[in-house]
């Protein structure tokens, strides 16, 4: 049952990008998927091995760095990236981004991209 319910969730991550909403919730998800909080947050950290935060940062996390390559966002600042992929703020979204990359914005763009405008 957990697989099932992680394959709904991905399936709707995938195809709507609900994890751009800044107001996206474990609530709002359940509510969706016609499910209760606790089976979806279960379902997460069973198969997806995150935190449901962790879980939706990831994917905003991923959203942040296909911006980062589309020119369209090249004349943003960083939180500018970052709020079009869903965060509220920097300090969430730095937080988060060392958590799932294993080092900040910054560095990992200067490695890795073509760094856009500093802030």
């Amino acid at each position: 049952k957990a697989q099932k319910l992680f394959d709904q969730l991905e399936g709707w991550m995938l195809k709507d990008k609900p994890y751009l909403n800044k107001k996206l919730s474990l609530t709002l998800m359940a509510k969706k998927l016609a499910t209760n909080t606790c089976y979806l947050s279960h379902a997460v950290n069973e198969i997806g091995g995150k935190s449901i935060k962790q879980y939706i940062n990831a994917y905003r996390i991923a959203a942040f760095l296909d911006y980062l390559r589309l020119e369209e966002f090249q004349n943003l600042t960083l939180m500018g990236v970052a709020k079009a992929s869903g965060f509220h703020s920097f300090s969430t979204f730095s937080r988060a981004f060392r958590i799932e990359k294993g080092c900040s914005p910054t560095d990992y763009i200067k490695e890795n991209l073509q760094k856009p405008k500093e802030e």
